[in-house]
């Protein structure tokens, strides 16, 4: 049986009893554009982390982990959302066009030689496009 070692702790994190599954928390990772906190045009939010695994050893060597990612898009007309997950180097790009406003759910799912670690990226980005215009010409 595979189950996840001791981990630091710095945002809400939920392990079960028998240490095979965990729910990590956030109440506010967000990419914000426009208004006073962020006047840029673009904003990015990116959060990793490495999970150390242990194993008994009479288990297989080989591990298959399934990872879900579930949050909401709120993308105003003129703007672009875009989530991207990484898991172990499984990765999955979404995007989402102007005035959106949507549950997300994104899976993955590996199973590969076990390492005694698994890596997580998740990487959020708001992107206001603006009309381009070519300059003027007196």
């Amino acid at each position: 049986m595979f189950t996840f070692g001791q981990i630091p702790a710095c945002f809400e994190l939920d392990v079960s009893d028998d240490k095979r599954a965990l729910t990590l928390t956030f109440s506010d990772l967000q990419a914000t554009i426009g208004g006073s906190n962020s006047p840029m045009p673009m904003s990015t939010r990116v959060f990793s982390l490495v999970l150390p695994l242990e194993r008994d050893e009479r288990d297989e060597k080989r591990v298959e982990i399934e990872f879900i990612v579930q949050g909401s898009i709120l993308s105003l007309e003129g703007a672009t959302a875009t989530l991207v997950c990484s898991v172990n180097g499984q990765t999955t790009v979404s995007e989402f066009p102007g005035a959106s406003e949507q549950s997300v759910v994104q899976k993955l799912s590996s199973r590969q030689k076990l390492h005694p670690s698994f890596g997580f990226v998740f990487f959020c980005c708001s992107d206001e496009t603006q009309e381009i215009r070519p300059p003027r010409r007196t």
